[in-house]
């Protein structure tokens, strides 16, 4: 058996990283160590565990310790507020030299020096579009944080995905269903008076 499917089979080691990963995260980035690439694996591992049923006294636990949560949200704040600050501060250069490639000059530039302005913002791109599908990532756990173990916010946040379409649906004048939960909860029962 591999290392990985050792621990993973392991309950109170998948447990144990879970709180691990938090305190790892925290310290590291309270320290300005973080990088790019650190941020989206220790995240996504941080929210796949965080949302296991395994590790759900671990987070009850973790939340009845204010220096351990607090150090942990203030963190995700920050990780979000660098991640969309870098974002927003990369679009001048990438509007500026899109619009230099417009320009009928630019064909006049020498090969190299047209090479190197199209790779940057080909860079420039990517590492924007990553920063937003991490501060996604970062926003969704901090939601996770702020709950109670068991909320999957991120479903309720894929229905809100698809206000458009229902909004084009109601335009149609199609009969939507209510937008209270589905599976349970509040309005549920109203939604099974409503089915044939």
């Amino acid at each position: 058996m591999h290392a990985s499917e050792s621990l993973l089979s392991n309950n109170a080691l998948v447990s144990e990283l879970l709180h691990l990963l938090v305190r790892q995260f925290s310290e590291v980035e309270s320290v300005g160590m973080e990088s790019t690439q650190y941020r989206q694996y220790i995240v996504q591992i941080i929210r796949l565990l965080w949302n296991d049923p395994r590790c759900s006294q671990t987070v009850i636990d973790m939340k009845n310790e204010p220096e351990v949560i607090q150090l942990f949200v203030q963190t995700l704040i920050s990780s979000f507020s660098k991640l969309t600050d870098d974002a927003f501060a990369a679009i001048p250069e990438i509007k500026s030299l899109q619009s230099l490639m417009l320009q009928p000059d630019f064909m006049q530039l020498d090969p190299k020096e047209r090479d190197e302005k199209q790779l940057r913002l080909t860079q420039l791109e990517q590492n924007v579009r990553f920063s937003f599908d991490l501060t996604t990532d970062t926003l969704l756990l901090l939601l996770d944080a702020a709950e109670p173990w068991g909320v999957a916010l991120w479903s309720r946040l894929n229905a809100l995905g698809h206000l458009d379409e229902r909004a084009d649906d109601e335009g149609d004048g199609q009969q939507l269903p209510a937008a209270g939960p589905a599976a349970g909860g509040e309005g549920g029962e109203a939604a099974q008076d409503r089915e044939p």
